[in-house]
C-alpha cells in the first residue's frame, strides 16, 4: 500500500468515526448544563457550563460564559467553578 492510499484510508476512517447524526447531537446538546441524581438537581441556564461528574457526583462546573445562572436543588456541600476569568465574580446561587 502506498503512503497516499494509507492517508486516504485513515482519513475515511476518521470521517466515519466522527459522524454523529443530527438527532443524537441535538439530544446531547440539551443535556449540557443539567444534572440530576437522587435528591440533587443542578441546572445551568442555556447550558453555559458543562457539569462534570465523577462517580455519580458533581466534580465541577466548567463555565463557558462571563455570566451564568445556576439553580441548585437538594443537598450539595460544595460546588467548584472552573474556567473563570480573573474578573469574574459569583454573586449568588438560586
Amino acid at each position: 500500500m502506498s503512503w497516499r492510499t494509507g492517508v486516504m484510508v485513515l482519513t475515511a476512517l476518521a470521517v466515519l468515526g466522527c459522524e454523529i447524526d443530527a438527532e443524537t447531537r441535538a439530544a446531547n446538546d440539551k443535556k449540557v448544563g443539567h444534572f440530576a441524581a437522587g435528591a440533587v438537581r443542578v441546572d445551568v441556564d442555556h447550558g453555559l457550563a458543562a457539569i462534570r461528574v465523577a462517580d455519580g457526583k458533581i466534580r465541577d462546573l466548567h463555565v463557558a460564559a462571563p455570566t451564568i445562572t445556576i439553580r441548585v436543588q437538594g443537598p450539595i456541600n460544595e460546588l467548584a467553578l472552573t474556567n473563570l476569568a480573573p474578573d469574574d465574580a459569583v454573586d449568588r446561587l438560586l
